[in-house]
């Protein structure tokens, strides 16, 4: 009898510890534990034999955006905001998380699986689309807001085509009514610009503008849009047109912080 009690106690001690074990192995309860406000960070696949990684924000094609994304996941549900380039508006998709599965709402949007939180990051699976081809992915996301293009930026170098031939120059070497005795200012918050230049021939002026999307529109109507391209190797990138010894030509400009 002793020896039936205690098969019965081992027994009962062993299902109670897989038991255990079983639950410990469950898919990453997404809902809960995911749970919070994510900004894209790193994005890496395999090419070849080869594991590439690249900047989000750096990644060419149809799907580049000039910020990164922000995604909300919150109560099973999951909120993503893409900012694509081309684009005057924010893309926002929503979805369902169902344990270690993001689901869009959007049928274009493939699933995305939640693999964990590693180190503090989340990191997600799923099929992205680059210049025709789609490959399975692994997307990195960070819980702070890099906002890549909010913050003090000096212009930097001043790029167009002439012809066939690129030219770049610094920025306070251009010649004309626009010449600067020293490099611009720009300040950007999410919504607002504030444009300081320091002209030779000129006044300092300062000009206000808002942002939406990717597009700087200032309220001085002789200042054309600029667009922002992104920020790539830690420099900010503007197009718009430039006025130099009488003609107008689009320019790209790069900032430092």
């Amino acid at each position: 009898m002793k020896k039936l009690i205690a098969l019965v106690l081992f027994v009962g001690a062993t299902l109670s510890f897989t038991s255990c074990s079983s639950d410990d192995n469950e898919p990453l309860r997404s809902d809960f534990d995911a749970e919070g406000t994510w900004y894209a960070d790193k994005l890496s696949y395999t090419y070849g034999t080869q594991e590439m990684t690249h900047n989000y924000t750096e990644m060419p094609g149809e799907n580049a955006v000039y910020q990164t994304d922000k995604l909300v996941i919150l109560n099973g549900k999951a909120t993503l905001t893409e900012y694509f380039i081309g684009k005057e508006n924010p893309v926002i998709t929503t979805g369902t998380v169902t344990k270690n599965t993001i689901t869009f709402d959007n049928p274009n949007y493939a699933p995305r699986k939640i693999n964990g939180i590693i180190n503090g990051q989340l990191s997600l699976t799923y099929n992205y689309t680059m210049r025709g081809a789609t490959l399975p992915v692994t997307v990195t996301y960070g819980s702070s807001n890099p906002t890549q293009f909010i913050g003090t930026w000096s212009s930097d170098k001043l790029s167009y085509k002439l012809g066939d031939r690129e030219m770049t120059h610094n920025y306070i070497e251009m010649p004309g009514d626009n010449a600067v005795e020293k490099a611009d200012q720009l300040v950007l918050t999410e919504n607002e610009a504030v444009l300081t230049e320091y002209f030779k021939l000129k006044d300092t002026k300062v000009t206000k503008g808002t942002i939406k999307g990717n597009v700087i529109t200032f309220e001085d109507k002789n200042y054309t849009p600029r667009t922002i391209n992104g920020v790539r190797n830690g420099q900010l990138s503007l197009t718009y047109n430039y006025e130099m010894r009488g003609s107008t030509l689009p320019v790209t400009v790069t900032y430092n912080k």
